[in-house]
């Protein structure tokens, strides 16, 4: 039957590839990011995260706020909320209290798009040669949204978006930057990292805690990865800034219509890979993601996992629509392989990566000597 999305999907036969155009933009905007922070030393980094316009959320945001103490600012994103005097009320008699002396909450205000119809019918088969449509509740991607932060972003080295339902309890900030600074020093730290999952509960096995509790991993504290989730990842400021104003734009449409956006994990660590050798004029040897094995958070609410496994093939429909459309604009960075292809646990491709159980006290590359770094003029893939 003809593919019912095809408008949004694009013309098959076109290569409408982006990827050395936003790459050129990339370079353009480091050197302007650098112009613009001139002497300004950026803070360290800024905690982002989206929460409902409920009371629910708001016991884990207090705690996490305070376990991570001088450690971050906040931006917070208010959702669901009935209108813009709801979301200041919240914001000044809820949220805004909860700023310790030690931190600042820099921005709490209403998500873009909350109040859009979140709803999505997708076509999915029903019989061998049978197909029906499904209505179902949408979310609101946060790749569409992570723009309202970019104003806040720019005075910070480094960007920690944390979904609501995580809890960082128990998460010792002070370790989790330095293991991500000097782990791999003396090459450059990755652009994204994550810690691990606590619970357990996650797609790839290698984010869950549980392991890297046996096999001889239990003294890794580092391991370059294929993939960083989107649910918890720690990011440099600059690549986020960039990635935000140049590659989400592209996808923000069929984003929004199917609810979901698979793409954005399959795509920016290559992403990362091509900027930090183009961009930050890193060796072929840096490693452009990791997953920082010494830190866990805790996923607390599964109900959105357990709702995506109830409705599995209308998900997976919708998430074929996203990712194809990523694969038609950026066929060289979109992980299609294997699920195991990014897992350095895998006995197959753990060869491509590389674990880290020392960490040096002090590392040979540090943010501020990138900040001050010149965009590379070699030519390379893109050049």
């Amino acid at each position: 039957p003809p593919n019912p999305y095809a408008d949004l999907i694009g013309d098959q036969s076109i290569n409408l590839s982006q990827e050395k155009e936003v790459i050129r933009q990339a370079m353009e905007d480091y050197k302007f990011f650098v112009n613009r922070d001139g002497a300004n030393k950026r803070g360290s980094l800024l905690c982002c995260t989206f929460v409902k316009a409920s009371l629910s959320p708001f016991p884990v945001l207090y705690s996490n706020i305070v376990t991570a103490n001088d450690k971050c600012d906040w931006a917070i994103a208010v959702y669901d909320a009935d209108n813009e005097f709801h979301v200041q009320k919240i914001c000044e008699t809820i949220i805004k209290p909860m700023a310790l002396k030690s931190s600042s909450i820099v921005y709490c205000g209403q998500s873009e798009l909350s109040y859009m119809n979140r709803t999505t019918t997708v076509r999915v088969k029903i019989g061998p040669h049978t197909y029906g449509s499904v209505t179902l509740n949408s979310t609101l991607p946060k790749s569409v949204q992570y723009s309202q932060f970019l104003p806040h972003v720019r005075h910070y080295e480094r960007v920690f978006l944390l979904d609501e339902d995580l809890s960082v309890a128990g998460l010792n900030f002070t370790s989790l930057l330095h293991i991500w600074t000097c782990a791999f020093s003396p090459l450059p730290p990755p652009i994204l990292v994550q810690p691990l999952i606590a619970e357990s509960t996650q797609l790839f096995d290698y984010v869950n805690k549980n392991s890297w509790q046996y096999g001889g991993r239990q003294d890794i504290v580092a391991s370059s990865v294929g993939l960083v989730e989107q649910q918890a990842p720690l990011i440099e400021a600059r690549f986020f800034e960039w990635f935000v104003r140049r590659v989400l734009p592209l996808t923000r449409s069929v984003a929004l219509k199917m609810g979901v956006d698979q793409g954005l994990d399959k795509t920016w660590c290559s992403a990362a890979k091509v900027y930090g050798k183009r961009v930050l004029n890193h060796s072929r040897e840096f490693a452009p993601c990791a997953l920082i094995t010494a830190e866990a958070v805790h996923h607390l609410n599964t109900q959105s996992m357990r709702e995506k496994r109830a409705n599995l093939q209308a998900f997976k429909e919708k998430a074929k629509v996203v990712l194809s459309r990523y694969k038609d604009l950026f066929p060289n960075w979109v992980l299609t392989e294997s699920r195991y292809y990014p897992d350095p646990m895998s006995l197959d491709y753990a060869h491509r990566y590389r674990t880290v159980s020392a960490v040096p006290s002090t590392a040979a590359h540090t943010l501020a000597d990138h900040s001050a770094g010149l965009v590379s003029a070699s030519k390379g893939p893109y050049g």
